[in-house]
């Protein structure tokens, strides 16, 4: 690739790098890249972050651990969870990289008690979702139960009854 404002010329080659997997439970993000190629890894929600740098092994897997310190205090240990983004940098020596990116959803959901409107975000695509609702003061328990698919109209998943 070639990127040049007429002054400036930069090239970089697009390297194999890919996210494989993000492991919540062992707190680990894992990978392809180049053949011993050296990667930032980072972690981060909207609150705090941490980072690792990691060596890819001859046949170019790669694993960061955030379960355990980095090593410098900028690199703590960070809990991946929901609403966690984490991402893959391979630079070339001039600084120019490759990146790869992956979120983890947050799924919520949100109430009007008002227009009786609900709607929600970060469900996945095309999953179906059961909603009930539940009035305390109701001998009926619950009270409503609906099912349906998440759907997305424009920027917004809602759910298609």
């Amino acid at each position: 690739m070639t990127v040049t404002d007429g002054t400036t010329t930069k090239n970089h080659t697009v390297t194999a790098l890919i996210i494989i997997e993000v492991d919540p439970v062992n707190d680990t993000v894992s990978g392809i890249s180049d053949s011993y190629a050296q990667l930032w890894v980072d972690a981060n929600n909207n609150w705090e972050g941490s980072s690792r740098f990691v060596v890819a092994d001859e046949f170019g897997f790669w694993t960061a651990d955030f379960s355990a310190p980095g090593g410098e205090d900028w690199m703590p240990i960070f809990d991946i969870g929901p609403g966690t983004w984490v991402n893959a940098n391979q630079s070339d020596e001039d600084g120019d990289s490759t990146n790869a990116g992956q979120y983890l959803p947050n799924p919520v959901f949100r109430i009007d008690p008002h227009d009786d409107g609900m709607w929600g975000h970060e469900w996945l695509p095309n999953a179906e979702i059961t909603v009930e609702i539940d009035d305390p003061a109701t001998v009926e328990s619950p009270d409503f139960t609906g099912t349906g698919d998440v759907v997305r109209v424009g920027g917004l998943r809602l759910l298609a009854r």
